[in-house]
């Protein structure tokens, strides 16, 4: 669902009408590839940035003092090094495409902005289901990398892995870890 500005009435009052959008997967995979070049010009501004003593997210000077090494970057290598390990996390994370994937995939099965309507869905497809208030009663959440959320049942501790989609906010597909 997209909200787009429209004009009404006499005086030509702004309003937002909802507009249905469903996207192919040719658009889906042409947004895909702007984001890896825009993910590499990203990483490209946060080296810059890091090499100039500045925060690489938020762009504020760092003094020298305040400047904290990683603890598994070795302190002895250049700065290249140190900044090489601090973003070695978000280049060479192996599940990025796949998860991506499964994000479109998720994305483009969601039939009905409407949290019940959706939600039967769901639960037709792969059994119970949680909103946002509902995890939070019945599972500690670990991490998550979108699609998937890490979560330890409150009910028996045992550790285990959800899927969840972006809009309506639902998860689904518990399986337990061994």
């Amino acid at each position: 669902m997209k909200y787009i500005r429209t004009k009404y009435g006499r005086n030509g009052n702004d309003r937002l009408t909802a507009q249905e959008v469903r996207k192919t997967k040719k658009e889906t995979m042409g947004e895909q590839v702007k984001a890896d070049v825009s993910r590499a010009a990203r990483m490209a501004l946060y080296r810059k940035r890091y090499e100039e003593g500045r925060d690489f997210t938020t762009n504020e000077p760092v003094p020298p003092e305040d400047r904290d090494e990683p603890e598994f970057a070795n302190k002895s290598k250049s700065t290249e090094v140190s900044f090489n390990s601090i973003m070695a996390t978000i280049e060479n994370d192996v599940t990025e495409n796949f998860r991506r994937s499964e994000v479109a995939r998720i994305n483009n099965e969601v039939q009905s902005e409407d949290k019940k309507t959706e939600r039967q869905r769901l639960e037709e497809k792969h059994g119970e289901v949680w909103d946002t208030q509902e995890l939070q009663k019945h599972f500690v959440v670990e991490g998550f990398q979108a699609p998937y959320v890490v979560v330890t049942r409150k009910s028996d501790n045992k550790k285990g892995s959800l899927e969840f989609q972006h809009s309506p906010r639902l998860y689904f597909n518990f399986h337990e870890h061994p």
